[in-house]
């Protein structure tokens, strides 16, 4: 038999040092100070910065109006609303998603 090398997950050496990440993001001094601001101040949700986000978007968009939620589900969930889905309905998605998707 032919002596091979364990695999990593059995304690062998892994293919890589390094992991690869999905994503990175930038994060500066300007952003840890406004993040700070608002944590700081009277208003944590639906404060004035809720506002100035929905109007920059519209700007870029080029949209009339603009919401902005907590979170990509809820999004998602508005989306439905606003699209008429309802009881009953069939809504087809994609098998590689995240669950929010269908839900």
């Amino acid at each position: 038999m032919e002596n091979k090398e364990e695999l990593a997950i059995f304690g062998g050496k892994p293919v890589r040092e390094n992991k690869i990440f999905y994503g990175r993001q930038y994060i500066d001094q300007a952003d840890v100070d406004a993040v700070a601001a608002v944590m700081t101040s009277d208003y944590i949700t639906c404060g004035p910065k809720v506002k100035e986000l929905e109007q920059h978007l519209c700007e870029l968009t080029h949209a009339k109006y603009a919401v902005v939620v907590c979170n990509g589900t809820a999004a998602l969930h508005l989306a439905a609303l606003a699209a008429g889905f309802g009881e009953g309905d069939e809504v087809i998605v994609s098998s590689i998603t995240f669950a929010a998707s269908s839900n």
